[in-house]
């Protein structure tokens, strides 16, 4: 039986970085949802088009088409180990995703994270966040800072701040996207006793190790 599990928690939580390390280390089929609708999109299928339609005109797409999606995805991946990342980002979509899983009768729900952290902590995380817009070098301007200042260590580059990591617009994500929408899924899942809370405010490798340890088991 294939295995579903769920990433959650608040934008800069550091659920990518421990998606690809979950990939890399267990070989798990990654679900991004973005991705699957653009493949839809490329196959010319009748609801690619219908896809694209909605797309093109800036609009977002139904939620029975999300439901296709999903359910389409995990019919071709039944007997794999599943990561979602990013998705469910609301209420509806988690119930759309339990029916996808029921669904099939091949899969489980095997556990949902929860990223938590600390909101303070996110806004310096995001807030002091540098790129380098040459080689791709991350830094934060309190804890791990350049050599010389707003310039990259690496290539020498004029660091730059990604326009949705001001405060302004991380608040407003975090309060409407995060609290609004992913917070009732989180208490959706906890629920069912699917979630394990992560505690993000640790190292990359700490996080990383309590994850592991918990794919790992009934392997």
């Amino acid at each position: 039986m294939g295995r579903v599990f769920v990433l959650v928690g608040p934008p800069g939580s550091g659920k990518g970085t421990q998606a690809e390390l979950l990939r890399e280390r267990f070989g798990l089929v990654h679900f991004d949802m973005g991705g699957e609708l653009r493949r839809e999109m490329a196959s010319g299928s009748e609801l690619g088009e219908t896809i694209a339609g909605y797309v093109n005109q800036g609009k977002l797409v139904p939620l029975p088409i999300i439901a296709e999606i999903v359910g389409k995805f995990l019919r071709e991946n039944k007997r794999a180990d599943i990561l979602f990342d990013g998705f469910p980002r609301s209420l509806e979509q988690a119930e759309v995703l339990d029916r996808a899983i029921e669904g099939e009768g091949e899969l489980e729900l095997r556990a949902v994270f929860n990223f938590v952290i600390p909101k303070e902590m996110l806004l310096e995380r995001v807030v002091y966040r540098r790129l380098c817009p040459e080689c791709g070098a991350v830094y934060n301007l309190r804890t791990s800072p350049p050599r010389e200042d707003e310039l990259c260590d690496r290539c020498g580059a004029k660091l730059i701040q990604r326009s949705d990591d001001r405060e302004e617009v991380f608040l407003e994500r975090y309060e409407t996207q995060y609290e609004g929408y992913v917070v009732p899924v989180i208490q959706h899942y906890r629920k069912m006793g699917k979630v394990i809370d992560i505690d993000a405010t640790r190292s990359v490798g700490e996080i990383f190790a309590q994850l592991e340890e918990s794919v790992a088991q009934g392997q």
